[in-house]
């Protein structure tokens, strides 16, 4: 059903918008006359240009959706292939496609998710794909074909939201929880000096102004 719909869809949008060519011809036209005045219509589409005898007439009739302009069905039949190519390759289109209402920064990050499934799967079909392909000859020829074969693996990170993971350790450390120097730097990717192993310790209260 899908198929037919785009395909009729395709069909409506090659004349959508165009002006409907109209052939009028006398009652004394002969079939010669009627069949080049059919030729110089169908040609009009593609070449502008036509070649009629003066008891025939061409007519231009403006369609009511090219004078109303409210509806762009060219503009609607793109974005609707780009959001099924985005669904094919992506899974999703939030990450590719905010605009309107639907592009809600919740929406989009759940979105996220399932474009990273979709990557991991890949990552892993590739891997296996180099262990078998490329790995296996070379451990093969050079180590003989009944020694092992090494695993390649593609390492991914998740994203973490640094601000809330420093609350946390906020929190943690106002609960009196012993927590490393060197832990949270490694964490946040901070440098610090290599004068032993501290801890981080609850700052000093505030005073309130009086």
């Amino acid at each position: 059903m899908k198929n037919y719909a785009l395909k009729d869809w395709a069909a409506f949008n090659e004349v959508c918008g165009m002006p409907l060519r109209l052939g009028k011809y006398d009652a004394m036209a002969t079939p010669a006359d009627r069949e080049a005045l059919i030729q110089a219509i169908r040609s009009l589409g593609s070449d502008a240009a036509g070649v009629i005898s003066k008891n025939t007439e061409i007519e231009f009739v403006e369609a009511a959706s090219r004078q109303g302009g409210q509806v762009n069905t060219y503009q609607l039949l793109a974005d609707f292939c780009n959001r099924e190519m985005s669904k094919a390759i992506l899974g999703q289109t939030l990450t590719t496609d905010t605009a309107g209402s639907t592009g809600t920064y919740s929406a989009a990050q759940v979105h996220a998710l399932v474009r990273r499934d979709l990557v991991e799967a890949d990552a892993q079909a590739l891997a296996q794909t180099v262990r078998e392909q490329l790995l296996r000859p070379l451990v093969g020829f050079n180590f003989g074909w009944d020694r092992p074969i090494p695993w390649f693996r593609f390492r991914f990170e998740e994203e973490e939201d640094l601000k809330t993971l420093a609350e946390v350790y906020r929190h943690l450390v106002e609960m009196g929880v012993p927590i490393s120097l060197e832990h949270v730097a490694e964490r946040f990717g901070i440098p610090v000096s290599q004068s032993g192993n501290k801890t981080i310790a609850r700052g000093p209260a505030r005073r309130e102004e009086q």
